[in-house]
C-alpha cells in the first residue's frame, strides 16, 4: 500500500474511531433533548443496534422496470445487477467527509452511529450548468433474513452551480415480521443557483425501525425542495436540517405522515438562515389512528445577520382514534427584527358536520369518512410539482385501509 493510500485509510478509520468515540460518549439521546422529548431512541429493544446486517443474503420483493435512473440497496449495500446509474453517480469508498460538514451536537448520537458503521456510499457529483435529464430512484430495501438487524448507508450529494437533480427515495418491505433497523444519512451540498428536488417515500416493513436524517447547504440563489410520505416501519424518525449559507436561498420541506396500529412517524426539521435575504417553508400533516403515534417539531433560527429571512411552518393533524396521539411543536427563533415569519398548529377529529353534510345527500356514514380522510392528504399531494413522483406517493397513499 502506498503513502496516499495508507494517509487515507488512516482518515477513514479517524472518522470513523472519532464518531464511535462520541456515540460512546453521548449515545443515543433521549427525552432529556429538545429535539428527542417525544419519540427517543432509547424506546426500542437494543437488541436492534447490536448486530450489524452482514452481506445481503434474499432480497424481499421484485422490482418492477422504470424508465428513470436507478440506484439500489439492499441492506445498504449496493446493488450493481439490480441498479442502472447516471454517469455523475457511483459508490465508493467513503475515505473521509467530502465536504466540511456541521459538527456533532450532544443530541446526535444516531449520527455519530451511523458514520462509525458506514464504509461506503452512493456519491452524486452534478457539474455546473448540468440539468439531469431523469430523476434518480434511490431504493432501499432489505433481506428476508434481516431481522434483529441493523445496516447504516449514506448518500453525498454536490450540486455545481446552476445544475439540477431529482432524488425520489423508496423504502420497500413486505410481510416479514422479524424487526430490523437501519439509519440512512443524506450529505447535501448545493452551490449558487442549483436546484435539488429531493422525495422520499417510507413503506418499509411494518415491523421495522427507520431513521433517515439529510444535512443540506445551500449556496446563493439555490432552491432546495424536500417532500416526504411516511406510511411504513413501526418507529420512524425523519430528519432534515438545513443550513443557508449563501443569500436569496429557499428551502421548501414538506410531509404526510398516515400512522395505524402503533407506528410511530416523528418529523424533525431544523433550517438556519445563516445569510439574508432566504425564504423557508415547512407544512407537514400527520394523519393517525388507533394507538399510533405522530410528532412534528419544526425549529427555524434567524440569527442577526439573517435579516430579510421570509420563514413559514404550518403543522395540520387529524386524529381518527381516540387512542391516537400527535405532539406538535413548531419553533421559531428569532434574533433579528427585519423578518416576516409565521407558525401554525392545527389537532382535531374529523369534521361531524361535513360527515352529515354528505351522508345528507345519499354517501354512507363510511365512504363519507373516506372522502374527507382523502382530501386531507389529497391537498398536499396536489402541490408535488413532479409527476413520477405525485404518481409514486398517490400509488402508496391508497395502501391503507382508511383512504
Amino acid at each position: 500500500m502506498n503513502a496516499s493510500a495508507q494517509r487515507m485509510k488512516h482518515i477513514a478509520s479517524s472518522w470513523r474511531e472519532e464518531s464511535a468515540a462520541f456515540f460512546a460518549q453521548h449515545g443515543f439521546a433521549g427525552a432529556e433533548s429538545e429535539a428527542w422529548k417525544y419519540s427517543s431512541v432509547r424506546t426500542l429493544p437494543a437488541t436492534l443496534w447490536q448486530n450489524p446486517a452482514s452481506m445481503p443474503a434474499k432480497q424481499m420483493i421484485e422490482l418492477e422496470a422504470v424508465d428513470h435512473y436507478r440506484a439500489v440497496l439492499l441492506d445498504g449495500v449496493f446493488m450493481p445487477s439490480l441498479s442502472a446509474l447516471p454517469q455523475q453517480m457511483q459508490w465508493r469508498a467513503i475515505d473521509a467527509p467530502l465536504w466540511d460538514v456541521p459538527e456533532l451536537r450532544a443530541d446526535e448520537g444516531h449520527r455519530a452511529f451511523a458514520q462509525a458503521h458506514t464504509t461506503h456510499g452512493l456519491v452524486l457529483d452534478v457539474p455546473a450548468g448540468v440539468i439531469l435529464d431523469k430523476p434518480i430512484e434511490l431504493t432501499h430495501m432489505r433481506s428476508v433474513e434481516a431481522g434483529n438487524q441493523f445496516h447504516a448507508s449514506s448518500m453525498w450529494a454536490h450540486l455545481g452551480a446552476g445544475s439540477q437533480a431529482v432524488l425520489i427515495e423508496r423504502f420497500v418491505g413486505g410481510a416479514d415480521s422479524a424487526m430490523h433497523s437501519a439509519h440512512h444519512m443524506n450529505y447535501v451540498q448545493q452551490t449558487e443557483r442549483s436546484s435539488f428536488s429531493h422525495y422520499v417515500l417510507n413503506d418499509a416493513t411494518r415491523s421495522d425501525a427507520l431513521i433517515h436524517s439529510s444535512l443540506v447547504q445551500l449556496g446563493s440563489r439555490s432552491t432546495y425542495d424536500g417532500y416526504a410520505v411516511h406510511v411504513g416501519g413501526h418507529y420512524t424518525r425523519h430528519e432534515v436540517r438545513v443550513v443557508m449559507q449563501g443569500d436569496h436561498a429557499t428551502a421548501s420541506q414538506s410531509a404526510i405522515a398516515v400512522g395505524q396500529e402503533k407506528q410511530n412517524h416523528d418529523l424533525y426539521y431544523l433550517t438556519r438562515h445563516d445569510a439574508p435575504f432566504c425564504t423557508s417553508h415547512q407544512h407537514v400533516r400527520h394523519m393517525m389512528d388507533d394507538a399510533s403515534k405522530g410528532v412534528y417539531y419544526g425549529r427555524v433560527e434567524v440569527p442577526k445577520h439573517g435579516v430579510k429571512a421570509e420563514a413559514h411552518q404550518l403543522h395540520k393533524s387529524m386524529l381518527l382514534s381516540p387512542k391516537a396521539q400527535v405532539m406538535s411543536r413548531p419553533e421559531l427563533d428569532i434574533l433579528t427584527d427585519d423578518v416576516v415569519c409565521s407558525h401554525g398548529s392545527t389537532t382535531g377529529a374529523l369534521d361531524a358536520m361535513a360527515v352529515y353534510y354528505l351522508t345528507a345527500r345519499g354517501i354512507d356514514e363510511h365512504s363519507a369518512q373516506q372522502m374527507l380522510q382523502h382530501a386531507f392528504i389529497a391537498q398536499m399531494l396536489d402541490a408535488v410539482k413532479h409527476d413520477d413522483a405525485r404518481a409514486m406517493m398517490h400509488n402508496l397513499l391508497p395502501m391503507m385501509e382508511s383512504l
